[in-house]
């Protein structure tokens, strides 16, 4: 969410809040079309916020934990990288020796795509590695940490898409909230200019806002 639509949602809550106090001296307006689409605008858009904010909360945790998880396959590469280098324990495992120990800044599905060949290539030599001191079951759990990776990389761009979703919704929903505004407005107009100016006054000082609604426009430069 950006300040100015927060600010913009909270002048349809005090436009909101102005019909609910003075209902009884605004006649029909009450129970029209547009206050009814403005209620539901500020809902629509209240529930976006929030889950705004729980997909960039989700977003940061599973970016921390790809982090994590990219360091722990790297670390788990390593030795069966290693390996292959010290021929003098394993020589049936020289055709291995030209591996590289991945970058720490590799791309993610290149540290995949990495560590499933590597995976291809140690299933070869199970025997040998096992024999050179890895676990048994070492290729069940390099496989194990390259899926936990793919998840959390699938997870988190979940969360982007709908945090993306929420910000397309909250922007059609102020659209929508303008448009019954300024209909509210000019209908407050006509209604209230002669005999109750004073409530005109309070409706304009509520949908009143210190910046102005859509994007913010960047100056001109001298």
């Amino acid at each position: 969410m950006q300040g100015r639509q927060v600010e913009e949602l909270q002048a349809y809550q005090r436009m909101e809040a102005f019909i609910s106090r003075n209902a009884a001296h605004l006649g029909t307006i009450p129970n029209t079309l547009p206050r009814r689409n403005i209620v539901a605008a500020i809902k629509a858009i209240t529930e976006a916020f929030t889950a705004q904010a729980r997909t960039e909360r989700m977003r940061q945790s599973l970016t921390t934990k790809k982090h994590d998880l990219r360091e722990a396959l790297r670390r788990e590469m390593g030795p069966l990288i290693a390996l292959p280098q010290a021929t003098s324990m394993a020589p049936e495992l020289e055709n291995m020796r030209n591996l590289r120990f991945p970058p720490i800044r590799i791309d993610d599905m290149t540290l995949i795509g990495d560590a499933r060949a590597l995976r291809k290539m140690a299933a070869r030599h199970e025997a040998v590695f096992i024999r050179c001191g890895r676990k048994r079951n070492f290729l069940e759990h390099l496989d194990g940490m390259i899926a936990a990776l793919e998840e959390c990389i699938m997870a988190r761009d979940g969360e982007r898409v709908e945090h993306r979703r929420q910000t397309i919704l909250v922007v059609t929903e102020l659209k929508r909230a303008r448009f019954n505004r300024d209909i509210l407005t000019a209908t407050m107009k006509e209604q209230l200019r002669e005999p109750r100016p004073d409530l005109l006054k309070a409706w304009m000082a509520a949908i009143r806002m210190r910046q102005k609604p859509g994007p913010k426009r960047k100056r001109a430069s001298s």
